[in-house]
């Protein structure tokens, strides 16, 4: 192809809608949009948008079955993991949709849940590029191994991590590490070695995400307008032990201050209530899942979610980026997090946020504290970052000069 025309891009990914990952693709793919080099378009085994770019693989009995068959050999060798695993041994819904498409580049994100096998990448015989979003690409099925490493040495993860390396030495593929923390790992396992590995940011539409009046935010929400609000949310937010809800409750109990208990307020969203009882002597307000078709409305009735909040707080032990974490930079609303993780990438210490000692409680509670104290004065800093370094349009310039040195080397 002559890389002057159009390229056509096709994201390859499980969902369209729900999750960090369909809203990081959807992202990627809408700013895509805008150039007039590109065409992009998005394959999803569940379609639950109504965007004309997004097509559905062929439903099929099997397909309803997919996520189920892909468990099957960790269920027959007694693979026992709290953390999500997925095999990538069975299924293939995607290459003959793939070939028929015809695509100059295909660009993998999230494709478990029996979408994609591993020895299917091969049947893939455009350029790849693959945006690694959590562990899963270089571990033997594991995509976080949260308090749980000798998960690793099972028989069933040293043989998919051996094909893994075996498939990837054969297939045209650069990763995209969406951290640091995401490249090191990428690196460290060797499964992608003599492999470019790029890093790409996720990003946002800084025209839809952006500060929201506090007041206005709050009465919408109907949170209080005189106290600090700390904001804490995720996918399954209080259910996932990797996302540190019980971490953030231990750091508010160490906070003794008569002050900061009569003035303070948590605000929880991705989940109705607490999947443990709690023990605090401030009040929790549980917001729900914020989700709706992605498009402006739910980034708007985010934006003001984030924009109620004095800190928000990211507690996670393990994360290969944290969109939570730019989503409410960009609204002006500085962050609480651990080191070691993705999260060093977005929070500059004592500049827009706070990084405290991975898994140090009292350092957390100290780091909310001042964020507190300083949440007004972060304001700026906090914006600015974003524009910087999370912006879309900055991105999508990235990977389509990305994609034209791929199709150009081919």
């Amino acid at each position: 192809m002559n890389i002057k025309n159009k390229i056509s891009v096709l994201h390859v990914t499980f969902n369209d809608v729900s999750g960090g990952a369909a809203r990081y693709v959807m992202r990627l793919h809408n700013s895509l949009l805008n150039h007039s080099n590109i065409s992009s378009s998005v394959l999803v085994m569940n379609k639950e948008s109504d965007s004309s770019h997004v097509f559905e693989v062929k439903n099929s009995i099997s397909k309803k079955f997919s996520s189920t068959i892909d468990k099957i050999p960790s269920l027959i060798l007694n693979n026992k993991t709290k953390n999500k695993f997925s095999s990538g041994l069975f299924n293939d819904f995607v290459t003959s949709e793939i070939k028929k498409i015809n695509p100059d580049i295909v660009h993998l994100h999230w494709v478990n849940n029996g979408m994609l096998s591993i020895k299917s990448l091969t049947k893939i015989k455009k350029p790849i590029v693959w945006s690694v979003l959590d562990m899963w690409p270089y571990t033997g099925g594991a995509h976080y191994d949260f308090q749980e490493r000798e998960i690793h040495d099972t028989f069933l993860s040293k043989y998919l991590f051996k094909l893994k390396t075996k498939v990837y030495a054969k297939i045209d593929v650069t990763p995209i590490a969406i951290s640091k923390w995401i490249r090191q790992g990428i690196i460290n396992s060797g499964c992608m070695m003599g492999k470019d590995v790029k890093i790409i940011y996720p990003s946002l539409n800084l025209a839809l995400f952006r500060p929201v009046d506090k007041t206005f935010s709050r009465k919408l929400f109907n949170l209080p307008l005189n106290k600090n609000l700390i904001l804490f949310g995720a996918i399954n937010s209080t259910g996932d032990p990797r996302k540190g809800f019980s971490e953030l409750i231990l750091a508010i109990n160490k906070i003794d201050d008569i002050d900061f208990k009569s003035n303070t307020e948590i605000v929880v969203f991705g989940s109705s209530n607490s999947d443990f009882a709690l023990d605090l002597d401030i009040k929790v307000n549980f917001v729900g899942k914020i989700k709706s078709d992605y498009g402006p409305f739910d980034d708007a009735t985010l934006s003001a979610l984030y924009s109620t909040a004095s800190v928000t707080v990211t507690p996670s032990l393990q994360e290969a980026f944290g969109q939570v974490a730019i989503e409410s930079m960009s609204c002006g609303v500085p962050v609480i997090a651990f080191e070691k993780t993705g999260l060093e990438d977005i929070v500059t210490h004592k500049k827009d946020g706070f990084l405290c000692k991975s898994g140090d409680i009292g350092n957390l509670a100290e780091g909310i504290i001042w964020g507190l104290e300083n949440s007004s004065s972060l304001y700026n800093n906090c914006v600015n970052k974003a524009n910087k370094l999370f912006d879309d349009k900055k991105t999508s310039l990235q990977l389509i000069e990305l994609y034209k040195n791929k199709i150009k080397n081919k």
